[in-house]
């Protein structure tokens, strides 16, 4: 997997962060997979230790059956201590399968997208 990640403040209290990735899968005796995909961001800081943000993306699987997929995430990072964070986020992902037999352009799928509480290293 290959990614590449930006973050820029807007103002004392708010952020963006852009994400793009690619993950190519060549096992060998299976189907390869192909995947690029973005992720991007909006934060706004509460407090110094507590950000809120809402975001977006997308991506397309070059795989059998090919996918076209739009995300909509929203999360919060809270950092306990100078050394402990802990992060949440949760959202809906959208699927479509163009050519999959379903009508031009597929029928939409709508699977939850979560991440448990776990500690991180703060930077």
């Amino acid at each position: 997997m290959t990614g590449l990640t930006a973050s820029c403040p807007l103002n004392s209290k708010m952020s963006v962060d852009l994400g793009l990735s690619q993950d190519l899968n060549f096992p060998s005796g299976f189907q390869r997979s192909l995947e690029w995909s973005t992720m991007d961001w909006l934060n706004y800081e509460f407090w110094p230790r507590l950000v809120v943000g809402i975001g977006a993306g997308g991506g397309y699987i070059d795989s059998v059956p090919n996918s076209i997929f739009e995300q909509l995430q929203g999360r919060v990072n809270w950092r306990a201590t100078d050394k402990i964070s802990f992060g949440i986020n949760g959202g809906a992902e959208f699927s479509q399968f163009p050519g999959g037999g379903t009508g031009s352009g597929g029928s939409p799928l709508v699977n939850p997208i979560y991440r448990r509480l776990h500690p991180i290293p703060a930077v």
